[in-house]
């Protein structure tokens, strides 16, 4: 009988490890109205913003697409529009999404910037 040899981690393993490592960008408590499109099935969940990052934002909404799903996000916020790609990074029935953003045009990052500056930043 062939005996598996057993992997041993190069480096120690620290308690805790398994958790989601501190954000290494700040988050901002904006709320705001926010439309989210799955293109391939014109499926649309609504809800709101509630954490937003230069590379993502929490949306809360009653009902949340799959992780992995690639949508486009619309938000809006004092008559200006941010609009650009994301992918679910996490999703919780009845408490909404995680979103990563990408392929995100520089106004529209410009946009999301200024919108960021006028709010102050979430300590984690």
């Amino acid at each position: 009988m062939h005996r598996m040899s057993r992997v041993t981690p190069k480096q120690p393993v620290v308690a805790g490890e398994r958790f989601p490592k501190p954000r290494t960008l700040p988050r901002y408590p904006i709320t705001a109205p926010a439309e989210i499109l799955e293109p391939v099935s014109r499926r649309r969940v609504t809800g709101w913003t509630s954490a937003i990052s230069d590379t993502g934002c929490h949306v809360r909404a009653a009902d949340a697409l799959a992780a992995g799903t690639i949508v486009q996000l619309r938000i809006e916020q004092k008559g200006n529009t941010f609009e650009t790609w994301a992918r679910v990074a996490s999703a919780l029935p009845e408490e909404g999404m995680g979103l990563a953003f990408f392929d995100t045009a520089q106004t529209q990052r410009d946009l999301l910037r200024k919108w960021m500056q006028e709010v102050p930043k979430y300590m984690d």
